[in-house]
């Protein structure tokens, strides 16, 4: 895949893991203090039900 935006998200994600040093709670910490630091809300409802569409 050659898109751009693509590319973008993946680079910045691999500077985020090697900045947590690819540890997931370290990961976790960095994400919730992003989340305070900026006032954003990550979704807490509830979660829906999938709908399981028919195939011929």
């Amino acid at each position: 895949m050659n898109d751009p935006i693509i590319k973008e998200i993946r680079e910045n994600r691999k500077k985020i893991e090697k900045k947590c040093d690819n540890n997931w709670e370290s990961l976790g910490k960095y994400l919730c203090d992003l989340q305070s630091k900026h006032n954003v809300k990550t979704y807490s409802g509830k979660p829906r039900k999938l709908f399981k569409y028919k195939t011929a």
